[in-house]
């Protein structure tokens, strides 16, 4: 069998944010959830004109290629960026010849991002893609159009801000085959009456020993890590130990400003766990016909099935509705 990674698998990360505007209202300026939706049917559907669709961004072209609704009443579209480099050329396996791809002047390398909108929670799901467009180029082109054509009093500011997982330590101390942990403690300095308040005195135990070790530096902050040797299996950090540590930061989490562990999964691959910050994704392998690019029909229907679920999963909206409560 080929290993991963030398066949035609690919592998495709979704994360989840939901969004947010923020307007003026009277003389102020408040944030509400935002409805993705009123833009795709208000904003980008009356436009018949593809080029109209276009918008520059980091040297390239981007645009909303797609947008449809499903069988859930949840938006689904298609981004589409058109590079103006080409980085690949043709080779032959028989040869050493070699030629650049000969492309006319409207013609570009392009790439796909495909989101799906949930309406009833404001939530986006949105494939990773670095070839693609970044959920901060979606921003910018969302708040593009939004925007096009009103004063600056009146403009809004669209957010899509990244769900965070409310399971990060749960899912933390289930685990084993740690490898690192990293904290950073959270204290506060007033500038005008030149006071420190250490609230990262708070802790007991390893926590406490490595502070007030570090205290004769007279730093603000303390950061550490804690690691063993990184191409090691078998050299692992103590599990009692770091979950005494796991504890200590859960129930004094304003005390920390920084916060994660690496550990081997249940997969044997390295795992990273962000515990103040871990946000809420999903993975999924795709079959690759030879020379082909995923079809948008193959990527929308299983970010469908991971959202809402089907006979193999839970859906994830579930877990996600109880995060953003």
């Amino acid at each position: 069998m080929p290993a991963y990674g030398d066949d035609n698998r690919k592998k495709i990360i979704f994360n989840y944010y939901q969004l947010f505007v923020d307007r003026k209202v009277g003389e102020e300026r408040k944030k509400f959830l935002f409805d993705l939706s009123q833009w795709a049917t208000d904003i980008m559907e009356p436009i018949t004109s593809v080029e109209e669709k276009n918008w520059d961004f980091g040297g390239d072209t981007v645009r909303l290629q797609k947008q449809t609704l499903n069988e859930h009443n949840q938006l689904e579209m298609q981004f589409m960026r058109l590079s103006e480099t080409q980085m690949s050329y043709v080779g032959k396996r028989d040869s050493d010849e070699e030629e650049d791809f000969e492309l006319e002047d409207n013609e570009f390398p392009a790439q796909d991002t495909f989101a799906i909108f949930d309406p009833e929670n404001s939530v986006l799901m949105l494939q990773r893609n670095i070839q693609g467009l970044s959920f901060k180029g979606i921003t910018e082109y969302i708040n593009h159009f939004w925007n096009k054509g009103r004063d600056a009093d009146d403009k809004e500011i669209i957010e899509l801000i990244p769900i965070i997982s409310k399971d990060a330590f749960s899912k933390a101390k289930l685990a084993h085959g740690f490898k690192k942990i990293t904290v950073k403690t959270a204290n506060k300095y007033d500038s005008k009456r030149n006071i420190v308040q250490k609230i990262g005195n708070s802790f007991s135990g390893v926590l406490e020993n490595i502070i007030a070790a570090a205290e004769p530096v007279s730093g603000l902050d303390v950061e550490f890590t804690i690691s063993t040797a990184p191409r090691s299996k078998e050299n692992l950090l103590d599990d009692r130990q770091v979950n005494e540590i796991l504890n200590e930061i859960e129930q004094n989490p304003n005390s920390v400003g920084k916060a994660s562990v690496s550990y081997i999964n249940e997969n044997n691959k390295m795992e990273i766990l962000n515990l103040l910050k871990a946000t809420i994704k999903d993975e999924y392998i795709f079959e690759l016909p030879p020379k082909s690019r995923l079809r948008p029909d193959v990527v929308l229907y299983e970010m469908q099935g991971i959202y809402n679920g089907n006979i193999n999963r839970e859906a994830r909206k579930t877990s996600i509705n109880q995060a953003i409560r």
